[in-house]
């Protein structure tokens, strides 16, 4: 669903209070509604509001925010949503604790320290403290996605765990207007997910990440998994279920390959093969995200079916037609003819 189309059924007060960040004149005049749900649709859509609504956030917005970029037009019901959230929250505190699916090369420690410091303050990081994490995280080599993560860990944990943890991060989203609410169900608007994939390097959804990473061969999976500090051993699928795990970026992946590779997944998806390395790989995800590589599959499927079988003749022939009649009875024969004139 678009924005447009959840605020259609927002009350004028309802729009009011969200639009109290996003556009400067609703304090001061009374806008009309169509330009008021207009301000606001431009603001969740841009890149640089979304970002900075999500920099002081802290779990488990990030699980809230994950079910719904997963869920079927990114809609969830309300009732159980809480459970659901806390649940992959806990997870996310376990895959954070052991480490066991994130590369074994990184100083996380160092970087837990440091976000710890900068979170013990406040509650959480403002403006340049996440600059600054934003900077080492560069130097450390260590990327959004497994900061997401690291953030869960049980030493993190207790600044932000609370009885009111789940309620402080619904607050924050459906205040900010991350998150909209359509009757009994919880909305991620369209153009605010893809800004949140954006600010989140989330450039492409599991499902899609692992139709990519089985177009690799054996030997350009063991290369990928080298390149991250990952296990090398375990079936192909186990190798491809520890790379989205480990969340390591599809350029990070793709950028272990031979330009010649590069150029052959990309027929091999569908994709142009013309331009340099970088370009093929960015072309690369943009064409899987969009799922281009399965209209392919699809021509492909299409291509291989068998061509139909000629039609049999409806028509009998002398002998044929012959034999026919001479097993109806008499009766038949005669009402037959008396038809036929």
């Amino acid at each position: 669903m678009r924005v447009v189309d959840v605020l259609a059924k927002y009350s004028d007060e309802e729009l009011d209070r969200l639009a109290a960040d996003k556009v400067d004149e609703v304090a001061n005049l009374r806008l009309p509604r169509e330009v008021l749900v207009q301000e606001i649709a431009s603001a969740l859509g841009s890149l640089s509001y979304v970002a900075k609504a999500l920099a002081p956030s802290r779990p488990p917005t990030y699980a809230f925010l994950k079910l719904l970029l997963e869920a079927g037009g990114h809609v969830a019901p309300v009732a159980g949503f809480r459970d659901a959230v806390m649940a992959r929250t806990d997870r996310l505190t376990e895959q954070a604790k052991e480490g066991s699916e994130l590369p074994k090369t990184k100083n996380y420690e160092l970087y837990r320290r440091i976000l710890y410091a900068a979170w013990e303050d406040e509650g959480h990081v403002n403006r340049s403290e996440a600059q600054l994490l934003a900077a080492l995280r560069a130097e450390l080599g260590i990327w959004t996605r497994e900061h997401l993560v690291l953030e869960h860990h049980p030493e993190l944990r207790p600044i932000w765990d609370s009885p009111r943890a789940f309620e402080e991060a619904r607050n924050h989203v459906l205040t900010t207007g991350l998150v909209l609410v359509d009757g009994e169900s919880y909305v991620l608007p369209e153009e605010v997910a893809a800004q949140v994939r954006q600010a989140w390097d989330i450039v492409l959804r599991d499902e899609s990440y692992r139709r990519l990473l089985h177009q690799l061969t054996g030997a350009q999976l063991r290369a990928a998994l080298e390149s991250a500090g990952l296990a090398l051993s375990g079936s192909k699928e186990e190798r491809v279920e520890r790379v989205v795990a480990a969340l390591v970026p599809p350029a990070e992946v793709l950028g272990t390959l031979h330009i010649r590779d590069v150029k052959e997944l990309c027929r091999a998806l569908g994709a142009s093969p013309v331009g340099k390395k970088s370009e093929l790989i960015e072309a690369i995800v943009d064409h899987v995200d969009k799922g281009r590589d399965l209209e392919k599959e699809a021509e492909e499927a299409r291509e291989e079916e068998p061509e139909p079988a000629e039609p049999e003749p409806r028509e009998l022939g002398p002998e044929a037609f012959f034999a026919l009649f001479q097993r109806l009875p008499m009766d038949q024969l005669y009402d037959i003819l008396a038809a036929a004139g």
